[in-house]
């Protein structure tokens, strides 16, 4: 479905498919995004993608949390960015209902 959206306006589809929701945000009301110091991700096998992330992608470790199954690296620098890898199943972020979430790279 493509709706066309107002001068000065930024648009997204969001909802199920077969049933598109288009949103409208004015330009003047988006705050920039300047800079990002951390994001997660979850994996299905944290082993692995601290060999990937490590060894193929050259990122530093900076820690590395066995009991949790968490490993963070550096992204660039070290202290300016970190990339958090939890192994499926492990982050404790929810969508407050106590599920976690659903989503995972494949690594």
């Amino acid at each position: 479905m493509t709706s066309k959206s107002p001068l000065n306006s930024v648009g997204v589809t969001v909802g199920p498919p077969g049933h598109p929701i288009f949103i409208y945000m004015a330009m003047e009301d988006m705050v920039p995004i300047t800079d990002l110091f951390e994001g997660h991700l979850t994996v299905s096998e944290l082993n692995r993608a601290i060999t990937f992330y490590r060894d193929v992608l050259g990122l530093p470790l900076a820690r590395l949390f066995p009991e949790r199954k968490v490993a963070f690296f550096w992204i660039g620098a070290p202290g300016r960015a970190m990339l958090g890898l939890w192994e499926a199943g492990t982050m404790p972020i929810g969508d407050g209902s106590g599920s976690k979430p659903s989503g995972q790279i494949p690594c």
